[in-house]
């Protein structure tokens, strides 16, 4: 903020003999400063707000406070996002800035006149005063009781005021009151047991009818001192200061046992993260009711607007019977909060705007309470019209009475099918339902458990055991075929820290290239849900995330590509997925609201160019927006290796066995290995393809354990044969001939030689 030069300026009309002008917050008072008032019954004072500070200031963060004889005047930023600021002719007073009037020396604010050069000032709104009648008409506020306090708001863009003129009088002087009398009934005659008397309709007086008394000043002595079962009447006597009136009896009063209420409240932060409107589905409280939607969580508050047809907090589930709406606003708006009262469940917002037979109510700005008279079990809010921003929304229910259940029961089927062993059984496709004692039954959305045999996914593939439990009833049981794969850590993930530089662009020793079609672009980035793009107004391919050939440290064959992509706008759920391995499909799905997280299994591992593209198949070509937070590469770094590992380990077992001593343990060695050979001889295949059919791509983890296999099978050969003499074949085929000959021959080949060596033994044995 630039250097005050200057302080306040307040300029009253007409001369006044000894007035006074203390500046309370700034500094270097200008010269001559004429401050002056009319002696009269109402009085006019001017506070001038030209050439108070440096042209362009901004007022300070604490606010911009000064007292002038009669008035005080305070000016702070409020809830907007622009401060006030000095001009050389005004004081700005913008969107949402608050502006506070204070009567000072006793004197009341009859009247108040706001005068701009920029800006209409009839645009503030009084948002609070101690006198009930005040309103903001062209710019001019009056009050017949006269004001000690008004508060203003200003809800327009901007206002350049020059000059506020309040009329001013002496308080009426006040009347000796020698005593009071009570008249009239009570409105409210039906209570609840938990309430307090309502004394509205009740008139108080003082001497002898001629003096109205003011109600904020009585107090109240009840006989009862409050509603109870069986009470018919009540005895209400009226006290103003150390009088008490004379007693009077109202008859007709009925009171009844309170309901049990439940209160749901509610904030942004319970239904959303992000500042974008988000769709949120079944959400619970404190009461049975679920509630669904779709809402904008700005800085905390709930944000409400009616530009298209999905926005709105609705109940998907009763919490019983809506007894009352409570709103507690964060700004100033011209709005109105819609409410809809229905006997019919919501299934979303949408119904909100497509459902004319629910019964509608209405709370404008700065109205708190609505109080539902009938029996309605669901309830649903929106914007009449535009932005609302609501601080919290309670919804106050009387909770149904308890059905007696006679059986719970599931049906349904299993979605989800397949399964990595990291994995949580998913419900999706089941549905868990309650049968009561008066036939009547209901689905359950919450408070059941599901119970599952066993209890989390198991490696391999087998049947699923699936049951629940509510309210110590135990439903029946469904079986289902599941598939459990193992799970691996990702070998590699893509996940975004802000929009990529450059085109290409490394990330982790892998290289990625993006492209773009028909106007869709890279927009922004989000902590939360990632890397946002627009896909364009065409249906075609929109962005594409192309990788290089996808190998990490000269291995990795591809089983499995996890995508975790959301939609970003109310277009985006007609967005296709497609997951490609050197340009073929392996995977493709639509986005939806519901779902983040797509997975695409490989049925054959592959190397390969990994490729993501988004494509916008929305007929009507509105742009959509899809954010993306990672893509993670599943791969087993040797995929040969983990088929080789136990037929080494079958070696082994067979070098163990003691064949010795005769014949019939011989001939279960020969039986074991030839099924090993057949077994594997695709396997050893495999190896030499991989070692020699990419050129410089060479894969010494194989390589090694094909070495491996051939020493532990020369061993186990040289051990068994040479048990029964076999001397004359080991000189024609010595250890360094056999390794040498089975590096240049084929796979074939050397199972062939194998097997030729076992026969040739064990025919020479049995001549």
């Amino acid at each position: 903020m630039n250097v005050l030069k200057k302080t306040f300026m307040a300029l009253m009309g007409v001369a006044l003999v000894g007035g006074v002008f203390a500046s309370t917050v700034l500094t270097n008072p200008v010269d001559g400063n004429d401050l002056t008032r009319v002696k009269a019954a109402d009085e006019t004072v001017t506070i001038d707000l030209t050439n108070l500070y440096d042209n362009g200031s901004d007022v300070p963060s604490e606010g911009y406070t000064h007292e002038v004889t009669g008035v005080n005047i305070k000016v702070i930023q409020g809830k907007g996002s622009n401060p006030p600021k000095f001009y050389a002719n005004s004081l700005r007073i913008y969107k949402n800035n608050v502006v506070t009037l204070t009567s000072t020396l006793n004197r009341l604010i009859t009247k108040l006149e706001f005068k701009s050069s920029q800006g209409n000032a009839s645009s503030f709104s009084v948002v609070s005063s101690d006198s009930g009648d005040a309103a903001n008409n062209n710019g001019i506020i009056s009050s017949v009781n006269g004001f000690k306090e008004i508060v203003f708001e200003n809800i327009g863009d901007q206002v350049r005021l020059t000059s506020i003129d309040a009329t001013l009088k002496d308080p009426t002087p006040e009347v000796e009151i020698t005593n009071i009398s009570l008249s009239g009934d009570m409105a409210k005659k039906e209570y609840y047991d938990n309430e307090a008397w309502d004394t509205t309709g009740l008139t108080v007086k003082g001497n002898d009818d001629t003096v109205d008394i003011k109600a904020s000043d009585i107090t109240w002595t009840f006989t009862p001192e409050a509603p109870a079962i069986g009470v018919t009447s009540v005895e209400v006597v009226a006290n103003y200061n150390e009088l008490s009136s004379n007693p009077l009896t109202i008859e007709g009063i009925t009171v009844s046992e309170a309901p049990n209420l439940i209160s749901d409240v509610i904030t942004a932060g319970d239904l959303v993260s992000g500042s974008s409107y988000s769709n949120f589905t079944n959400k619970q409280f404190n009461s049975s009711a679920l509630y669904s939607g779709k809402i904008a969580n700005n800085s905390g508050n709930i944000q409400l607007n009616n530009s298209e047809s999905d926005k709105g907090i609705v109940s998907t589930a009763s919490g019983g019977k809506i007894k009352q709406i409570l709103i507690e606003w964060d700004r100033s708006t011209s709005n109105i909060v819609e409410a809809y009262l229905s006997n019919t469940p919501f299934t979303s917002a949408n119904d909100l705007y497509n459902n004319s037979t629910d019964d509608k109510f209405e709370l404008a700005y700065n109205e708190t309470t609505l109080d539902v008279t009938g029996d309605y079990q669901y309830v649903g809010i929106r914007s009449k019209k535009g932005a609302i921003y609501l601080d919290s929304v309670t919804f106050v229910w009387e909770p149904a009475e308890e059905k007696e259940i006679s059986s719970v029961n599931l049906n349904g089927t299993l979605e989800k099918t397949q399964y990595y062993t990291n994995e949580q059984w998913d419900t999706t496709g089941l549905v868990a339902s309650v049968n009561y004692s008066d036939n009547e039954s209901e689905t359950l959305l919450v408070g059941h458990e599901f119970i599952f045999d066993p209890a989390t996914p198991i490696l391999g593939t087998q049947q699923v055991k699936i049951k629940f439990t509510y309210e110590g009833f135990t439903s029946n049981e469904l079986t289902f075929d599941v598939n459990v794969l193992e799970y691996v850590e990702p070998v590699y993930t893509y996940e975004p820290t802000g929009n990529p530089s450059g085109n290409q662009f490394t990330h982790d020793g892998v290289t990625w290239e993006y492209y773009f079609n028909d106007g869709s672009t890279l927009s922004s980035f989000s902590d939360d849900k990632g890397l946002h793009f627009g896909t364009g107004t065409k249906p075609t391919t929109s962005l594409n995330f192309f990788s290089d050939a996808f190998i990490k440290d000269n291995k990795a064959l591809i089983t499995r590509i996890d995508v975790n992509a959301s939609t970003a706008s109310d277009n985006s759920e007609d967005v296709t997925l497609n997951v490609k391995v050197n340009n073929n499909v392996v995977g493709t799905t639509i986005l939806t609201s519901s779902a983040t997280d797509y997975s695409f299994v490989l049925t054959t591992p592959m190397w390969g160019h990994v490729e993501i593209e988004m494509i916008d198949n929305d007929p009507e070509h509105n742009n959509a927006a899809v954010y993306l937070k990672y893509i993670s590469i599943y791969a087993t770094e040797d995929e040969v290796a983990s088929a080789l590992i136990p037929a080494i380990n079958a070696l082994e077992d067979i070098h163990t066995c003691d064949v010795v001593e005769n014949d019939e343990n011989f001939d279960t060695y020969l039986t074991q290995y030839e099924s090993l050979v057949d077994q594997y001889r695709q396997t050893l295949e495999d190896v030499m393809v991989y070692d020699y059919g990419f050129g410089d791509v060479s894969y010494t983890g194989n390589r090694i354990l094909r070495t491996d296999f051939i020493t532990k099978y020369d061993a186990c050969l040289e051990r068994y044969l040479g048990a029964y003499n076999a001397a004359p074949i080991i000189a024609n085929y010595d250890n360094s001939t056999l390794i040498a000959t089975i590096v240049v021959v084929s796979v074939v080949s050397l199972s062939a030689l194998c097997v030729f060596f076992i026969y040739e033994r064990k025919r020479r044995l049995s001549k």
